[in-house]
């Protein structure tokens, strides 16, 4: 589970805009943005 504090709150949320703003720029949509996020806890693809 993620433990935000107020600090990785006010981090993060102006890094996902970004992202999502050169992921359209990109041409794709903003969804591909989960790739990057889902990754974050190591879980994703791990067996066990």
């Amino acid at each position: 589970m993620f433990g935000f504090n107020a600090y990785e709150l006010v981090c993060i949320v102006p890094q996902i805009a970004i992202d999502i703003r050169r992921i359209r720029d990109f041409g794709k949509d903003w969804k591909w943005i989960l790739i990057k996020y889902l990754s974050l806890d190591g879980s994703c693809g791990s067996s066990g």
